[in-house]
């Protein structure tokens, strides 16, 4: 989703262009409306720069072409309207995952691994993380048309969402009872909820050899239930996940490529339920 700063930093730099037509300078560029322009287009390019960099993109929108001369496109601001559907439209082509950590531990390694992802995989995802702190233990009572508020901000990101990421320790050789909780909740109307169809990738991390393996097939089975379309692939157990941890962010160079490849794999099955070439 297209951030305010987002544009708010485009218009600065379109502001810039403007000074520099104000305060030209002796450097051999273009004067008067040639300088204007060419100013302008490097004001421009900056922003788009400084907008993909900040969102690891590889690429960047491709702006349309300035007039070249005239009062009209200064009445315009420069095409702002247009250029700023442009940025819009850049942000809405990533796909939008939500994310949900297994844990409400305030330092917990599943939350560090969930952070990282949506870092380091920005160029290709958009990725918020929702967590499960306030979610009610369910309660058929409550699940009414106005279920309590944290339960409908969970539904309404898993419905606003492409596809979900969980990641999540293993208790007792299961799925911990906060995540658990969440899912039923969020599994409502059965088997036509917000789950339903939603691509799901499922990852787990402890501090033991095996890396919460156990966890992942209880946690498939419960979104298997609710029709979630679970993504077939290798699992993505990190075990020793406190010895991979730093600042709040994984580091292990392995693991952030195993991620890379689910993450891949996520999005190509977002685009097979939309209908697109993976």
């Amino acid at each position: 989703m297209l951030k305010p700063h987002h544009l708010t930093e485009y218009t600065v730099y379109l502001t810039e262009a403007i000074t520099a037509k104000l305060n030209p300078v002796q450097d051999g560029r273009p004067s008067g409306t040639g300088r204007l322009h060419y100013a302008t287009r490097a004001a421009e390019h900056r922003f788009l720069l400084h907008f993909a960099r900040s969102r690891g993109a590889p690429r960047v929108p491709h702006f349309p072409a300035y007039p070249r001369s005239g009062p009209a496109w200064m009445v315009d601001a420069f095409g702002l309207e247009a250029r700023q559907r442009v940025v819009e439209d850049f942000v809405r082509s990533q796909p939008k995952l939500v994310a949900i950590p297994g844990s409400i531990r305030t330092y917990s390694a599943n939350l560090a691994v969930l952070r990282t992802l949506a870092d380091h995989c920005s160029a290709r995802v958009s990725v918020d993380i929702f967590g499960l702190h306030h979610i009610p233990p369910y309660n058929a009572d409550l699940d009414t048309d106005t279920p309590p508020g944290a339960v409908e901000s969970l539904r309404a990101a898993i419905e606003q969402s492409d596809g979900l990421i969980i990641c999540s320790p293993e208790y007792n050789y299961g799925i911990p009872g906060v995540l658990k909780n969440a899912l039923d909740w969020a599994s409502r109307p059965a088997y036509n909820s917000s789950l339903k169809g939603k691509p799901a990738l499922i990852m787990t991390a402890s501090t033991g050899q095996f890396g919460g393996a156990r966890a992942q097939s209880p946690i498939r089975e419960c979104l298997s239930a609710t029709l979630c379309r679970v993504v077939i692939r290798p699992q993505i157990a990190i075990p020793r996940i406190d010895k991979k941890i730093a600042g709040g962010r994984l580091t292990d160079p392995f693991t952030l490529s195993q991620i890379d490849e689910a993450i891949e794999d996520l999005i190509k099955e977002v685009k097979l339920g939309k209908g697109a070439a993976p």
